[in-house]
């Protein structure tokens, strides 16, 4: 019995795949046919006038710069910094310039030592 059904199942299988391929074939070759309406030359069709050129690209000036401002200094963070002794970016820092060992910069000793 499954030997039939399989036999069955092929033969359809391959009755559909004729059908298939004839389809295409009748396609193409209908396809393929000139139409009965269509005239076909080897002229050249007459050109209309040349098309103007194109207009030239307008010049687009950079955009400006904006200019830089600084942000807003909270007046809460400016007490808190007094607070714990730092400064704020608005005023400016003052370093004193820490005291050099001697000797660190290849001078000499201003007393020298008597034996």
């Amino acid at each position: 019995m499954g030997r039939i059904l399989l036999f069955v199942a092929a033969l359809v299988l391959a009755l559909l795949i004729g059908v298939l391929i004839g389809q295409r074939r009748s396609a193409e070759t209908a396809s393929e046919q000139p139409a009965s309406g269509v005239q076909i030359t080897t002229e050249a069709p007459v050109s209309a006038e040349p098309a103007p050129a194109p207009l030239p690209a307008p010049v687009v000036a950079p955009p400006a710069a904006a200019p830089v401002t600084p942000p807003p200094v909270d007046q809460q963070v400016q007490d808190d910094a007094a607070a714990v002794g730092m400064t704020t970016r608005d005023e400016p820092e003052v370093q004193d310039e820490p005291d050099a060992p001697a000797g660190a910069q290849g001078e000499a000793d201003p007393a020298p030592a008597t034996n």
